[in-house]
């Protein structure tokens, strides 16, 4: 059998409540059957998403799309 790695992913921004309380002991669970995993908090992450301004369509101010 070949080790895995899990990633918890907590949408939530509060870091203590009960989405993260349910994530910790997913974790705890998996840990204990000897899996590594680790909790990434998306609130922590500095990410800007799509804002729809198109200029990903852009180059040199002509649509390539």
């Amino acid at each position: 059998m070949t080790n895995k790695k899990i990633y918890v992913i907590n949408g939530s921004p509060r870091k203590q409540w009960n989405t993260a309380q349910m994530c910790e002991s997913f974790v705890k669970g998996a840990k204990d059957n000897g899996t590594e995993v680790e909790i990434i908090h998306l609130y922590d992450i500095n990410f800007k998403g799509c804002r729809s301004c198109f200029s990903c369509k852009l180059k040199d101010g002509k649509n390539f799309a």
